[in-house]
């Protein structure tokens, strides 16, 4: 799990350093389709006495390229109401170039410009949760790049303090 969020600290994502995000390198495919721009906030955990408990959100990378594949609510009408089948059926799935760093827990900000107007996209400053380990699609000699990919859902509003 390098690189990871990891709460319990089994993997290298608490003892590894969280500023070391590495440069995503994307195949001139994906720079056409990653027409999307995110910013990502990741947990942080902080030491009260000798426990470890979640702390605020911190920024991890700006202005990252990626691509939105939006999903609708597959909801399912009940006495109780309105009820999701899966996670997977409702939540969007955003993908990334191989070596962006992300993980179960963050926060998807949306920076996308639209491109026929130069300002704001239609979802610029809404925010979204990775739900669940990333999935990774490794370059190849058939494959000129690679992808990783999240399933997130889109929240009322971001926690205090992510913007």
């Amino acid at each position: 799990m390098a690189g990871g969020w990891d709460l319990f600290g089994f993997g290298g994502g608490l003892g590894a350093d969280p500023s070391a995000v590495t440069a995503a390198r994307l195949s001139p495919r994906q720079r056409l389709s990653f027409n999307h721009r995110a910013d990502l906030w990741r947990p942080s955990i902080v030491t009260v006495g000798n426990k470890r408990i979640p702390g605020p959100y911190v920024l991890a990378e700006t202005d990252v390229r990626c691509h939105r594949e939006i999903k609708g609510s597959m909801s399912i009408p009940t006495e109780l109401g309105r009820v999701e089948s899966d996670v997977s059926d409702s939540a969007d799935k955003w993908h990334f170039a191989e070596d962006q760093v992300i993980d179960e827990g963050w926060f998807i900000i949306d920076r996308s410009i639209n491109p026929r107007t130069g300002g704001q996209g239609n979802s610029w400053g809404r925010a979204w949760i990775v739900r669940g380990q990333p999935s990774r699609i490794m370059a190849s000699e058939r494959r000129e790049a690679g992808k990783v990919w999240v399933l997130a859902s889109q929240e009322a509003r971001a926690p205090i303090g992510v913007s």
